[in-house]
């Protein structure tokens, strides 16, 4: 018998694991779709007030936060990868920080350095002379333009992270050569590099709009006060009455859905073929030489920018109150000991433990499975493969919602529950579960597995043998990554959070609705720290593994 027949023959096992997936992901969907059509919702969402500017509101953050985040993070991989090579990995790690820091704790940062009336930035600025004569401002942060900026600015790091890998692979040659030629550094990109890394800035701008469609953090927090709604602020304030309009919430979410197929299939034709985008370069002239110190400093304002929101968050924290003042002898640890003696901070915690704990157990093994297919360790047809990468990339704005109407309701009646948290977050973190286990996949080849298959080994003893040791690495990243996001999850956790059962993200919101802003500042501390230590814990394993490579 041939090697591939031996190493492929698997059965109709990955098609029935995908149709699985897929029903447990899109049936909540479907089901949305259809209330939307038998309960009226689409004839209801022509006559909603306001409809066409919660529209364009919602398309104006998508695209306007897409352009902030393609030109801010296109800049900032140009940045690191011109400055001096000594320099790179230290300033690499800068424009990921966005990345680091939970959403809802940057914006709450922002809020209160440039808060109309007490934020402390505004604060400062009304004591200068050209300034002195306003009450409020000079800046609004409450408005649809920073909704925007701050949207796009916390979606650089992901940017970044594609064009700057682009950047790492196409190498300098070509662009050198165009340099010697007469080429300005302007037209070298535009006309050299920049046609090289397309592939990666489409993938990017796919992935930013998605997020920006589905965008919930920064239009709750700053543009509710200010009647500024987006499609997701809609569906939560739908999720807030009572009874809950289903079929109208069903009808709001199919743009989303829509349009996070027609981004897929936007992707695929952008891109077109492949082959054209590949360059051969030299690895000895991989990196420029010498670089240019000057190209370090937006990279370190960025920085600056990432950390300023921090900062004012410790402020808050350490403050008996919120003010526009700053008073240092005031200062002290009482509000953090409130909140951690406040018996709602130790229930929302234990229910946020226990429901990561279970979505780990569940979703880290799917996670291992989908990257068994894509990687070829299972057989699977193109259709399963297929599957597999579109259901990675769908909308998870309306999930919380989705799941809400399907599994909150009769039969299964969990609201109010940690299972309904759980199948919420499963829905929410198979793509992060995937893609560490895939690159681990990606980066063992198919050698041992080979030779074992040869020697006579079952499926089964393989993957206890040799695959699952081998993957230690790729195992343990993603168990992190996974703790790390649902920590800090929040959209998707006030959906299907109740008064009675409360995740540590929607005993956040409480607090902020209530006005208790350093107790708010002390949970979004708690949230960063709890990140920045899984991130840490995330490079400890990482590096363990490459150290053990033999």
């Amino acid at each position: 018998m041939r090697l591939p027949s031996l190493l492929r023959r698997q059965g109709p096992g990955a098609t029935v694991y995908t149709v699985l997936l897929g029903l447990f992901v899109l049936f909540p969907m479907v089901t949305l779709v259809v209330r939307a059509a038998v309960g009226g919702g689409f004839a209801r969402l022509t006559t909603y007030p306001d409809i066409g500017k919660v529209v364009f509101n919602t398309v104006l953050l998508a695209v306007g936060s897409l352009v902030v985040a393609m030109v801010l993070g296109t800049l900032l991989a140009v940045s690191v990868t011109a400055s001096p090579p000594h320099w790179q990995r230290l300033l690499g790690f800068i424009p990921t920080l966005p990345l680091i820091v939970p959403g809802v704790a940057d914006t709450l940062g922002w809020i209160f350095l440039f808060s109309p009336r007490v934020g402390y930035v505004n604060s400062w600025l009304r004591s200068l002379p050209m300034f002195d004569h306003l009450k409020d401002g000079p800046v609004d942060i409450f408005t649809l333009p920073w909704i925007v900026a701050l949207t796009g600015f916390s979606f650089t790091g992901f940017v970044y992270l594609y064009v700057s890998s682009s950047l790492r692979e196409v190498g300098t040659e070509l662009a050198s050569a165009a340099r010697v030629f007469g080429a300005g550094p302007i037209r070298t990109f535009l006309t050299v590099t920049l046609p090289l890394i397309w592939p990666s800035m489409v993938y990017a701008g796919g992935v930013v709009l998605l997020m920006g469609l589905g965008q919930f953090t920064n239009p709750l927090l700053l543009g509710s006060s200010n009647g500024i709604d987006v499609l997701t602020t809609v569906l939560f304030k739908l999720k807030s009455t009572y009874p809950v309009d289903y079929a109208f919430g069903a009808a709001l979410s199919a743009p989303l859905v829509i349009a996070g197929f027609l981004v897929v299939w936007g992707q695929r034709l952008s891109i077109g073929a492949q082959g054209k985008y590949q360059v051969v370069t030299s690895k000895a002239n991989h990196r420029t030489q010498g670089g240019s110190r000057m190209a370090a400093i937006p990279v370190l304002v960025f920085g600056a920018l990432v950390v300023l929101p921090l900062i004012a968050l410790v402020l808050v924290a350490l403050s008996p109150y919120w003010s526009g003042q700053i008073d240092w002898g005031a200062l002290s640890l009482d509000q953090v000991k409130s909140v951690f003696g406040d018996p709602r901070v130790a229930a929302a915690l234990g229910v946020t433990v226990r429901a990561i704990l279970i979505t780990v157990a569940i979703v880290v093994p799917i996670g291992f499975v989908s990257a068994m297919i894509q990687r070829g360790f299972i057989r699977a047809g193109r259709g399963p493969r297929t599957m597999v990468d579109l259901l990675t990339t769908l909308p998870t704005a309306i999930m919380g919602f989705a799941m809400l109407f399907t599994y909150g309701n009769p039969p299964f009646a969990m609201y109010g529950t940690v299972g309904l948290f759980v199948i919420t977050y499963v829905a929410l973190m198979i793509p992060h579960a995937m893609r560490p286990q895939l690159t681990s996949m990606l980066s063992i080849g198919s050698e041992f597995n080979e030779a074992a298959a040869i020697a006579g080994a079952s499926r089964a003893r393989r993957l206890f043998t040799i695959e699952l040791p081998l993957l230690r690495g790729g195992i343990s990243v993603a168990i992190t990554m996974v703790v790390i996001l649902l920590f800090h999850e929040f959209s998707a956790s006030l959906m299907v959070a109740t008064a009675g059962t409360q995740t540590i993200g929607s005993l956040l919101y409480d607090y902020f609705s209530s006005g208790v802003y350093p107790q708010v500042a002390v949970i979004a501390l708690l949230m960063v720290v709890v990140t920045l230590a899984g991130v840490a814990l995330s490079g400890a394993i990482g590096t363990n593994r490459k150290g053990s490579k033999r």
